[in-house]
């Protein structure tokens, strides 16, 4: 556990001079995607401008509203409180294959707070590792 929270440190700090140093500006970004990866049917859509960040999420039977979203090219991630589920976040991390190539997506759960920081470091420490075998994913840095 304790290796884990060092670990989750770093990524935070790591995460917090990334997201401020302008990289991941939520005014020009957007992910959408729907389908299916090892068996389990998912669907989000995201979008940030200069006011915030809105969207929803589902994968499983988990859902919630988006509260973070960080994009740097043709990956992405977006998160926000679990519905039914008190201090519970879920997260989905995704890449856009582009034409030709496998789109990949993978959901994380867990205490981790779904603002940008933590948005930043769970893209830092979870890359999206499921093949979305129906469906597509679509990314917009």
């Amino acid at each position: 556990m304790r290796r884990f929270l060092i670990i989750l440190g770093v990524a935070t700090a790591c995460a917090a001079a990334f997201v401020s140093g302008g990289v991941a500006d939520p005014s020009t970004q957007g992910m959408t995607g729907g389908g299916e990866a090892a068996a389990i049917e998912f669907a989000f859509g995201a979008s940030g401008n200069a006011t915030g960040v809105h969207g929803h999420y589902r994968f499983g039977g988990v859902s919630g509203a988006v509260t973070c979203l960080v994009v740097v090219g043709n990956v992405g991630v977006l998160g926000g409180p679990e519905e039914g589920s008190p201090g519970g976040y879920g997260f989905v991390t995704a890449m856009d294959g582009g034409d030709g190539n496998p789109d990949t997506i993978q959901f994380i759960s867990g205490p981790v707070p779904a603002d940008q920081v933590g948005c930043a470091a769970t893209l830092a420490l979870f890359p999206p590792l499921g093949l979305v075998t129906r469906g597509n994913v679509t990314i917009h840095d």
